[in-house]
């Protein structure tokens, strides 16, 4: 059990800040394109983007490290590291959720929507640039900074708001801070709702950080790669269904078979605690009746 946090208040400044900090543009530059027709990007090169989102992800892990930091060293281990899984296959579950969970977005609300909004950047740069975005300035950023900072401040500070009623405010909360800078895809951004709910789902349920940073990669380089006509819109789709389908698969795999070992292994932890517990209480005794 951790102690109690040391300074509640400095930590959610600095989650403020971190958010701000990291997102805080592109919350902004995304309403406004909300608001206005926008049909492609423009703007700067790739190596231009990529050295503006390592900057800016910087900016907010630096105030999210100082939020984490006022509650304890333990929460900041969790923000960083994820909490230890009690549940085998809970990293691949998790990854194959949040994965399916895109794909079922752009299958099932995709075709109902206008595409108000390409990346010609990512189209006309290198793939490697790219990659190294996806990880940094939407994997890392997003993952730590929107989903595992918020979650991370409520267990040290308003444990009982990850329980019952409130729940569902926390994760609708989680959704809008995710959904806020995805406005520039106008209603194409329905299409990350499902998404959006699923990740903030399982983050809760297991805690696990890095599946999400990792599919999050994946999934983001997969679409640059698609616009750079590297690979076919179906071929990747496929692909990435594929993945999906074989982490939820295994990792149902390994929860299942735990399940079915883990009451013989509680009996067998039970039993290994009780004689333990009487070789210490026969020890003490002979230990005892020898001082006497």
């Amino acid at each position: 059990m951790r102690p109690t946090p040391r300074s509640p208040t400095l930590a959610v400044a600095f989650a403020v800040l971190a958010y701000l900090g990291a997102f805080g543009l592109g919350v902004y530059v995304s309403v406004t394109a909300l608001f206005n027709t926008v049909s492609s990007n423009a703007g700067s090169s790739p190596a231009d983007e990529l050295v503006l989102h390592g900057f800016l992800t910087g900016l907010g892990l630096l105030f999210g490290y100082y939020a984490t930091a006022s509650l304890g060293h333990g929460w900041t281990v969790e923000w960083l590291r994820g909490r230890r899984p009690n549940a085998s296959g809970s990293g691949l579950l998790t990854a194959g959720a949040a994965l399916g969970a895109l794909l079922l977005g752009y299958w099932a609300i995709g075709p109902f929507v206008p595409e108000t909004y390409t990346r010609v950047s990512e189209a006309d740069g290198n793939l490697a640039l790219a990659a190294l975005d996806a990880f940094i300035g939407a994997a890392v950023a997003e993952e730590f900074i929107v989903l595992a900072l918020p979650v991370v401040l409520l267990r040290a500070i308003a444990p009982n708001t990850l329980r019952g009623a409130p729940l569902l405010l926390v994760l609708g909360l989680l959704v809008c801070l995710r959904m806020a800078y995805h406005l520039y895809y106008g209603w194409a951004a329905l299409t990350l709702l499902p998404w959006a709910l699923v990740v903030s789902v399982v983050y809760l349920r297991w805690g696990q950080i890095w599946p999400l940073v990792i599919e999050h990669t994946i999934y983001n380089t997969s679409l640059a790669a698609i616009r750079a006509d590297l690979i076919s819109r179906d071929i990747a789709l496929a692909l990435l269904a594929l993945g999906a389908g074989a982490c939820m698969a295994v990792g149902l795999a390994l929860r299942t078979h735990q399940l079915r070992i883990s009451p013989h292994d509680a009996g067998a932890t039970t039993e290994l605690s009780t004689a333990a517990t009487a070789a210490t209480t026969a020890f003490s005794d002979h230990d005892g009746r020898q001082h006497r």
